[in-house]
């Protein structure tokens, strides 16, 4: 079972086809885009009654289903495996996915140039290359670069493919030796930059939101080198003072060189795809 977002661009013959495709793999789609608690509680049950080995989804999707879940105390089915792509994974996602539905989050990561281009195998020690298929390097700026060896027509060679991380040689306690993603920040364009140089990931916020308490999900926008926008949807009873601590955390990290607008809003504007981007770059946006 996916759950996933639309794609704006596919033609309706692509539709056929893919609802063919999965059809033969005895899988099941369902929309993610515009996801509500009502849609929730029907994939929920769903959930129980198809049951379903493999629950595959965007993680944002994956952590609401989890939040309207424990929430009404709708007792979850357990799948085999549950896989989160598409979005960057944060540990708090993680953490809502996995005490809901009491399994292991498997992280994959992957474009729609080539498709699943790294994994995270059970021991979850990074996300293992598969070294038949890709050369991942990284650039001085911590950019992924991808040689694709398996495409015929038009190879890729140091593909700059926009996101940032980092990679070694692992041996990994399930036996492969292999390059393995030790980290992923995230697109290269949606990094907050300050005037010295500093960079705050998604991680950064995603630490400092938790630390805050009450921040159901957030969003931060950067405006000029000087200014972000930072937008909270939060708990029915959120105390505004709790927000100091957030300011706290920033300053300790960066001092006065950003102004930090906070905005509480009812929801977080996804993409024609239904992703929820945590940083939105409108700097890098006007450079590109």
């Amino acid at each position: 079972m996916i759950i996933w977002g639309r794609s704006p661009s596919i033609s309706k013959m692509q539709n056929l086809s893919m609802s063919l495709k999965k059809l033969y793999l005895n899988t099941i789609h369902l929309q993610g885009y515009g996801l509500d608690e009502q849609t929730c509680r029907h994939y929920l049950q769903l959930l129980s009654e198809q049951r379903p080995v493999v629950l595959e989804g965007y993680p944002s999707y994956l952590t609401m289903l989890a939040q309207v879940g424990s929430k009404e105390n709708i007792k979850p089915f357990t799948p085999k495996v549950i896989i989160t792509s598409g979005e960057m994974l944060t540990d708090e996602h993680r953490q809502q996915i996995e005490d809901y539905f009491k399994v292991k989050v498997t992280n994959r990561y992957g474009s729609r140039e080539f498709g699943v281009i790294a994994q995270q195998c059970q021991y979850h020690n990074g996300l293992h290359i598969a070294p038949t298929r890709f050369i991942v390097q990284t650039d001085s700026n911590n950019e992924l670069l991808i040689t694709d060896l398996d495409n015929y027509a038009t190879p890729f060679i140091r593909y700059a493919i926009g996101d940032i991380g980092s990679v070694e040689r692992i041996k990994c306690e399930c036996g492969m030796n292999v390059d393995t993603l030790v980290t992923l920040a995230g697109r290269s364009h949606d990094i907050i930059r300050t005037r010295s140089g500093k960079l705050l990931s998604g991680q950064f916020w995603t630490t400092s939101s938790r630390a805050v308490g009450g921040i159901e999900e957030f969003q931060v926008i950067q405006h000029s080198i000087d200014r972000v926008e930072f937008k909270a949807k939060v708990v029915p009873d959120f105390d505004p003072a709790r927000l100091e601590i957030l300011f706290k955390k920033i300053k300790q990290f960066v001092g006065d060189e950003l102004q930090v607008d906070v905005t509480i809003v009812d929801h977080i504007e996804r993409t024609e795809m239904g992703k929820h981007r945590f940083i939105i770059n409108l700097m890098e946006q006007e450079n590109a």
